[in-house]
């Protein structure tokens, strides 16, 4: 009969129509998923945690270049193409992806502009001084910033800071960098040490567990020095007979907006370990809009009082805010004095609005 083969020609349109239905599907599904796969590629995946950059190749950057020149993996012949080839105003970036040693090294280039950053990729990165000296010493026109990563560590007995910025120099400690364990046998220096028209910036970072004779974190003296603290700690940092966070000096100026210098020790027998977390003298100025001076202290018995902070040498202090808490001493002259005390001449200026006396370990005479 002729109805079979018209129902199989039915059949067989119908089977053929369902197949290419099946197919178009099939190619639609692909093409979405491979689409919504290219997206995440690009953008990350659906908790919206974008991909991690490729890790940088160790040695040194010139500018905005994205490739290191040749033969400069290691922080020594960074160092060492900078010497021979840096030029007035260069910018310039070193990576390092693994602890180094490095002996002491001047960073001066016949008085040209030149900015040099270091970082450290993949985790911190220790720069181990070896033998005695500077680990960095930064001249006239250079300016050396300490960037994420990097942690220099000094030697016992050394015979200088661990970075010292000359005249003109200028030194920038940023965030996840430390410049630690450096203890000397010399008076005035141990971590930092800046002298006439040097600039000292902690933006962040950590100067600690450095030791000294007389100052120790950081000590910033002469005519044009700077010193600023905008963020980071300066911590635990030791002095025999002097200051062990802060020493500002001899006409410099110090400016702190934010950051703590928390839980340094001055101590000895000499009456210059006021000031166990600040000391200002000589003429220097001092201005605190912010941050922390807490739990710092002096040992010595023999100093009117400044477990805090010290004032002398006509000196000024402007304190507008901040928090000046919880230091101590151990000295009976003005045992009220534990967290500030400006001496005879000097001058502490409250602009806070904060109520500072001897109640709360405040003394100006």
């Amino acid at each position: 009969s002729r109805t079979v083969p018209t129902l199989n020609k039915s059949f067989k349109r119908a089977g053929f129509a369902t197949a290419f239905a099946a197919v178009a599907s099939i190619s639609i599904i692909l093409s979405v998923t491979l689409l919504s796969v290219m997206f995440l590629a690009s953008c990350g995946n659906s908790a919206g945690n974008d991909s991690a950059p490729p890790p940088r190749n160790p040695g040194l950057y010139v500018g905005t270049e994205n490739t290191p020149r040749a033969d400069t993996a290691t922080l020594a012949s960074a160092l060492g193409w900078l010497n021979a080839q840096a030029a007035a105003g260069g910018v310039y970036l070193v990576v390092l992806d693994k602890d180094e040693s490095l002996g002491p090294a001047t960073l001066h280039y016949t008085d040209n502009q030149v900015q040099i950053t270091l970082e450290g990729e993949g985790g911190t990165r220790t720069v181990q001084l070896t033998g005695t000296g500077a680990l960095f010493s930064v001249g006239n026109k250079v300016s050396l910033k300490l960037g994420n990563g990097i942690k220099l560590n000094g030697v016992a007995n050394n015979t200088e800071a661990l970075v010292t910025i000359n005249s003109g120099g200028k030194l920038e400690v940023a965030a996840g960098a430390s410049i630690t364990g450096n203890k000397t046998t010399v008076v005035d220096r141990s971590g930092i040490y800046g002298t006439a028209s040097a600039v000292c910036i902690i933006s962040g970072g950590e100067i600690s567990d450095n030791e000294g004779t007389r100052r120790s974190g950081v000590h910033i003296t002469g005519v044009g020095a700077r010193f600023e603290m905008t963020g980071g700690l300066i911590s635990n940092n030791r002095a025999t007979n002097g200051p062990g966070g802060v020493a500002i000096r001899d006409n410099a100026t110090g400016l702190m907006t934010n950051g703590e210098i928390r839980g340094n020790i001055g101590s000895g027998t000499d009456v210059n370990a006021g000031g166990g977390g600040l000391r200002i003298t000589g003429s220097a100025t001092f201005t605190m809009q912010g941050g922390a001076v807490t739990q710092n202290k002096v040992e010595s018995t023999v100093v009117s009082g400044g477990g805090g902070i010290f004032i002398g040498g006509y000196s000024t202090m402007v304190f507008t805010g901040g928090t000046i808490a919880n230091n101590t001493q151990k000295s009976t002259i003005v045992p009220s004095a534990f967290n500030l005390f400006s001496e005879n001449g000097s001058q502490f200026n409250n602009q806070s609005g904060q109520t500072l006396n001897s109640v709360n370990g405040f003394v100006c005479y």
